[in-house]
């Protein structure tokens, strides 16, 4: 139980790698979550619907709650592991959605800034220096799921329609996110968003080293640069599932 409960730094020794075996169990179990939420989701009625929606969201955010209460148990340094990563803003803008689902602008950053940045948690997981079945791990293999089957959902029940002028507007949305956050780490000497540093993360090591291999502003316009290239790409995507499945309706 120590073990389960234990923090660790993040430049710890890895318990288990990315893909192998408690990875790979890891996300076939919480495929078969997404898929299932995603099934029950669309035969539901609408009142079914809307309580699975604001029943995820209130579930993200109590869930964020728990780990604030555990960290301050069990040694988590000042200031590590606040929600002010781009999952976390997930979460807070999932419940938004959740209590006015008409709203558009948090639909296209679901789409577009939310789901890419949580599948490739779930890819490339932070959480390697924990035992696999362990609080912090958990934690974040539940929560990035959590958010992947929110979306999925969405857009398979045709409630979240991707709009080129979507991918601006998330840029746009999270500019604002970044900028404070980014003064947080200087002041606080901390790297949420990995606005400071890759932290080890192989894609964002691309990016790290195209544009100067140091901290500042130029390293920050490359992340940009990435997320906008990324975005293109879901849009791309969302065009094709989009022609497949008129394609079949037809």
């Amino acid at each position: 139980m120590e073990q389960f409960w234990e923090y660790r730094y993040p430049d710890s020794e890895n318990v288990f790698e990315l893909f192998s075996t408690p990875h790979l169990v890891w996300l076939a179990v919480l495929a078969s979550f997404i898929i299932l939420y995603t099934l029950v989701y669309n035969k539901g009625s609408e009142k079914t619907k809307d309580n699975m929606r604001k029943g995820l969201g209130l579930f993200l955010i109590l869930y964020e709650l728990a780990k604030q209460t555990v960290n301050s148990f069990v040694g988590v340094p000042d200031g590590f592991y606040l929600p002010l990563e781009i999952c976390s803003m997930a979460e807070f803008t999932i419940i938004i959605d959740a209590l006015w689902p008409k709203c558009r602008i948090s639909k296209q950053m679901l789409a577009f800034a939310f789901l890419p940045a949580a599948f490739m948690a779930l890819m490339m997981p932070t959480v390697t220096v924990y035992e696999p079945i362990s609080f912090y791990a958990i934690h974040q293999f539940v929560m990035h799921a959590c958010i992947v089957a929110y979306v999925v959902a969405l857009y398979t029940s045709g409630e979240i329609k991707p709009r080129y002028i979507g991918i601006w507007l998330s840029i746009l949305a999270l500019n604002f996110i970044i900028i404070p956050v980014y003064y947080i780490n200087i002041i606080t000497n901390r790297d949420y968003m990995y606005l400071v540093h890759p932290a080890g993360n192989p894609v964002l090591e691309v990016v790290w080293n195209l544009f100067g291999g140091k901290s500042g502003i130029l390293y920050v316009i490359g992340l940009e640069v990435l997320v906008v290239i990324v975005m293109h790409i879901m849009y791309g995507i969302f065009r094709l599932l989009g022609r497949f499945s008129r394609g079949k309706s037809s």
